[in-house]
């Protein structure tokens, strides 16, 4: 769908990014930490008209690092929420069986999941 939407007048132009949920949680947690290397793809992830994050997972690690996590991811996501830029979140879990978001991927991923905008695509069926 977004890419069909590329041939609308206007939408030429879009840029799009696509990263893989672990190696963006680790260019975050990097720049926290000081390390600016990956400092220009964060920013095309940041920037970009419409980000893919694939491969998302639920993890496994304690507190403190997903409470880091999550505070890096929703700089990230805040940002975009802020400018209208929309994001394809590609899960690899069933997301709604999921409580509780918010502790693991932030307060802007949780909102972006759970609004009532957000399109959900189902891409394998339940086993049994």
């Amino acid at each position: 769908e977004v890419i069909f939407q590329r041939i609308l007048e206007g939408l030429s132009c879009d840029t799009y990014s696509w990263v893989s949920y672990p190696t963006l949680c680790n260019r975050l947690m990097d720049k926290a930490n000081g390390d600016a290397t990956h400092s220009d793809e964060i920013s095309n992830y940041e920037d970009a008209d419409w980000l893919v994050v694939d491969s998302i997972q639920i993890t496994k690690g304690n507190e403190g690092s997903k409470l880091f996590r999550a505070s890096v991811l929703d700089k990230l996501f805040g940002e975009r929420l802020e400018n209208s830029l929309p994001s394809i979140l590609v899960f690899q879990d069933d997301i709604s069986k999921q409580d509780d978001l918010t502790s693991e991927f932030g307060v802007f991923i949780n909102n972006i999941v759970n609004n009532r905008k957000s399109f959900h695509v189902v891409l394998s069926e339940e086993k049994e």
